[in-house]
């Protein structure tokens, strides 16, 4: 049997609520502060609509900061990324060369440690690009709570 992660649903993680994004944004929800320790968790998000035309492309990105408000742009460093949308702009899926990635549930694990650094502070960035793009989905941060068999 293989590992198996859990992670729960905290709304003090949510961190984009269901409404759609058009052009480049955070989350909906702002920065979450996880606190001086390493926080091991997944991006989860649930996207219920997708514009995947061609070049249509999102980029939803877990970013961490030691400046409360992100403002320090030489301070921010991205834990982890999912690509989604038209599948000739973003790549290929693993054994899947032709799916666009759009509609589904999608867990991307990531720490807020970075060669070394924690980042106290973290909030989703979604970069968009294409002619038309709409994404509308649900997103949160889930701390890992336990192993598995």
């Amino acid at each position: 049997m293989g590992l198996k992660r859990t992670y729960p649903i905290d709304t003090a993680y949510e961190m984009h609520s269901g409404a759609a994004i058009t052009a480049t944004a955070n989350g909906s929800k702002g920065i979450v502060d996880v606190g001086a320790s390493n926080f091991h968790a997944a991006m989860v998000v649930y996207v219920t609509a997708c514009e995947v035309d061609t070049s249509d492309q999102y980029m939803l990105e877990v970013q961490g900061s030691n400046t409360a408000d992100f403002s320090d742009a030489a301070d921010i460093v991205n834990h982890c990324r999912l690509d989604l949308g038209d599948n000739a702009s973003v790549g290929a899926t693993p054994g899947d060369s032709t799916t666009d990635q759009g509609v589904g549930n999608y867990y991307v694990p990531f720490c807020n440690d970075f060669k070394g650094t924690t980042y106290r502070y973290l909030r989703l960035r979604v970069t968009t690009a294409g002619t038309g793009e709409t994404i509308t989905f649900t997103a949160y941060f889930a701390p890992a709570v336990g192993l598995g068999s």
